[in-house]
């Protein structure tokens, strides 16, 4: 499930956080086919990667399950509800940290930047202007010093302002 920047992510921003969750799983699951365990980290990575929050970051891959420390039986539905305790791998952004994306999106008002593919950065055109870009109508880019930067060029890029 990780994307084709993880050695990259791994390198600069990847952190690893461990999150205990109640996940509750029905009788029906209980089966020869599949251990609970790996029923367990398939549906965390179904809930966690991709999404975002404040307090996880982005979520890359679930990496493991650490620990199943209780359960109970839910009284509404018969389901066998665990503690877990499951590390994943995210990258939380942080302001003023730099990050290297592609540009992804450009327009008279700024320019995207796809970091990692895993989060979107806009970088205002008064941001531009102020480290000496400007816009050219005819071939619909940025420049500076007369080095043109289109789609799918790389560049690097800080937080100024992060919002979830």
């Amino acid at each position: 499930m990780k994307n084709n920047f993880s050695k990259l992510l791994y390198n600069n921003n990847m952190t690893f956080k461990t999150v205990e969750e109640e996940h509750s799983v029905s009788v029906k699951y209980f089966t020869d086919n599949m251990s609970i365990n790996d029923y367990i980290l398939e549906t965390m990575n179904k809930k966690f990667v991709g999404k975002c929050s404040k307090k996880n970051g982005y979520v890359i891959n679930v990496k493991s399950i650490k620990k199943i420390s209780s359960n109970k039986i839910s009284s509404i539905n018969c389901n066998v509800i665990f503690n877990v305790l499951v590390e994943l791998d995210v990258v939380i952004p942080e302001i003023n940290k730099i990050y290297e994306g592609t540009i992804c999106l450009i327009f008279e008002k700024g320019i995207f930047l796809d970091i990692y593919n895993v989060f979107k950065v806009l970088i205002s055109f008064k941001s531009l202007n102020d480290n000496g870009y400007i816009y050219d109508n005819m071939f619909e880019c940025f420049k500076n010093k007369e080095e043109k930067d289109r789609k799918s060029t790389r560049l690097n890029s800080s937080h100024q302002i992060i919002s979830y």
